[in-house]
Order: structure tokens, then C-alpha cells, then sequence
């Protein structure tokens, strides 16, 4: 037989071609963490699928894809990490 006793019997399909994807993928495909993914499903944030009679949770590609570009912001010059000051007649004010 070939293949290691974790890959022995699945198919050579490779990750990029799931449809599902669970914690774990979304976390090498994606970059975060697989506990930044677990937070984004625990809070609601994507729809998940889970079989019945498994522990396993899913997310589909294409829902993490419309995640992802509903997070994007146009029109930034560069993130500080800090909300926006300005001064304003000499007190500061966040915008």
C-alpha cells in the first residue's frame, strides 16, 4: 500500500479543489490561525455545515470567498491599529 497511515485510503484530490473546507484548511489555505477560524464560526459569522453524527464542522469556499470580501476597506492609506484622531481647537476627538 501507499501513502502514510493518515492520507492511506482518501483520494489524491488535492485541498484547493474542496468545496468544504474544515478549521484546519481554512487555516493553511487562508493564512489566520485555526483558532481565529473556530472564533469567526463560533461567532456566527459564516454558515457552517455539520454531518450528522460527526464532530467535524464545514465551511463552503465559496462562503469564506464572500467573508473575506466583505471584510475588504478601499480607500485606507495604511492601518495604525488606532482609531482616526484629530485635533480639533486644541482637544483631540476620535473619529
Amino acid at each position: 500500500m501507499t501513502g502514510t497511515p493518515r492520507t492511506r485510503g482518501r483520494s489524491n484530490r488535492s485541498t484547493a479543489a474542496s468545496r468544504l473546507l474544515d478549521v484546519s484548511a481554512l487555516g493553511n489555505e487562508y493564512g489566520p490561525n485555526r483558532f481565529f477560524w473556530r472564533d469567526v464560526i463560533a461567532k456566527g459569522l459564516i454558515p457552517t455545515i455539520r454531518p450528522p453524527q460527526f464532530r467535524r464542522v464545514f465551511v463552503e469556499r465559496a462562503d469564506v470567498e464572500k467573508l473575506i470580501a466583505s471584510w475588504k476597506v478601499s480607500g485606507q492609506t495604511g492601518f495604525t491599529g488606532r482609531p482616526e484622531q484629530r485635533i480639533v481647537d486644541g482637544t483631540s476627538t476620535v473619529r
